[in-house]
């Protein structure tokens, strides 16, 4: 998935055994980076490309994004996840994420709004 300007691209591979969220420049995608942790697939970019949200399943997660590249150091737990999702996703502001609950006769959508302050 390309970052909003085209300037990073962010996938999943599991080349280590478990899916991993890793980043790369567009114009140079050999220099990839890995960004998640604990196994990870990429969720959106947020509106100006300068933080990716990811999920290992268990939490959306977030890493902020300079010039250069990913700020590892900036990695932060965002949502938790409930354990029957289905589905997921992270408002462009960041500032929600939307889970998709339930089976196949009974579905929900839950809104998380604030879970953790921003800093």
């Amino acid at each position: 998935m390309a970052s909003p300007e085209d300037r990073w691209l962010a996938w999943a591979t599991d080349a280590s055994g478990r899916n991993e969220v890793r980043v790369a420049p567009m114009q140079d995608p050999a220099r990839s980076v890995q960004v998640s942790m604990d196994g990870g697939q990429p969720i959106r970019w947020d509106n100006g490309g300068g933080r990716l949200y990811y999920t290992d399943g268990q939490a959306i997660h977030s890493v902020a994004f300079r010039a250069d590249g990913p700020d590892l150091g900036s990695r932060r737990f965002e949502f938790p996840v409930p354990r029957d999702a289905k589905g997921w996703d992270v408002a462009p502001d960041g500032q929600r994420a939307y889970f998709i609950r339930g089976g196949a006769m009974v579905s929900e959508l839950v809104v998380a709004q604030g879970a953790l302050p921003k800093y």
